[in-house]
C-alpha cells in the first residue's frame, strides 16, 4: 500500500498466502486506526484498492528507515553485481508457482 498505492486486496492476499477472513480483522483495524484507506476500483466497482494514509506513510517511514540504511550499507559492501545477486536470491526463495505474481507486480524488474 505504501510501496504499491492502489494495490488490490486480491494481490495482497496472493502475496501473503492468507484468506480474506484472515486479513479482514487486521485490515479493518488498520483502516479504523487511520493507517490504510480502502477505495472502490474505478473500472471494477467490486475491486477494493488499498492506499496508505499520511499517518500510514509516516509510520512506514519510521519503521523502515533503520532497516533500509542497514540493507543499503550491506549491499554497498558487496561486489559490483551484488545487488542483483541478492535480488535473485530473494526471488529464488519464492515458490516457483508464485513467481508470476512477482512479475505481475513488477517486483523483479531490477534482476
Amino acid at each position: 500500500m505504501n510501496l504499491k498505492p492502489g494495490m488490490p486486496v486480491a494481490d495482497l492476499l496472493d502475496i501473503l498466502k492468507i484468506t480474506k477472513q484472515s486479513l479482514a480483522r487486521v485490515l479493518r483495524q488498520l483502516i479504523d486506526t487511520g493507517y490504510i484507506e480502502q477505495r472502490t476500483g474505478e473500472a471494477d466497482r467490486r475491486q477494493r484498492l488499498l492506499y496508505a494514509t499520511d499517518k500510514g506513510r509516516k509510520f512506514f517511514e519510521v519503521l523502515s528507515s533503520t532497516q533500509t540504511s542497514r540493507i543499503d550499507a550491506a549491499i554497498a559492501a558487496l561486489p559490483p553485481d551484488g545487488k542483483r545477486t541478492v535480488l535473485k536470491f530473494f526471488v529464488g526463495m519464492v515458490e516457483p508457482g508464485d513467481r508470476p505474481t512477482l512479475d505481475r507486480l513488477k517486483l523483479t524488474e531490477d534482476i
